[in-house]
């Protein structure tokens, strides 16, 4: 396609982020097609009008009042969640920590792996709202 993206984390991180997005890509693109193309046929010789005028007028889709809302709240959750990740894989990073208790670990790691999913949501979630502002 010509596209660059970038992954965080590993091949499974890899994989889990390229589902998601291929799913609202199709769902997307599934909504583009359900619309259907405006058709009219032409007037005959000798007829003012046409006959048979199929028309489909494709709504717009505007944000309602909440989802305005959440467009607007979602960078900041989205710059909460990363600073969270930032602040969780440097506690991660830090040799020392491995001495201690396996379990702090084990819940640092499961936060991690939680915020890593809530922040693809949430990206993808802005997308799908920026997307469907700009109609």
């Amino acid at each position: 396609d010509g596209k660059w993206q970038e992954y965080e984390g590993g091949y499974e991180d890899y994989r889990i982020q390229k589902q998601r997005t291929d799913a609202i890509v199709l769902k997307n693109k599934g909504i583009e097609e359900s619309q259907s193309v405006t058709k009219v046929s032409t007037p005959l010789l000798g007829q003012s009008e046409p006959k048979s005028v199929i028309k489909s007028n494709p709504q717009k889709s505007k944000l309602s009042n909440k989802e305005k809302i959440e467009l607007d709240t979602l960078p900041n959750q989205i710059e909460a969640l990363e600073k969270e990740q930032l602040m969780l894989s440097q506690q991660l990073a830090d040799p020392s920590l491995y001495k201690g208790d396996t379990r702090h670990v084990i819940e640092l790691k499961t936060r991690l792996q939680a915020i890593d999913a809530q922040l693809c949501d949430a990206t993808a979630r802005w997308e799908v709202l920026f997307a469907k502002e700009q109609v």
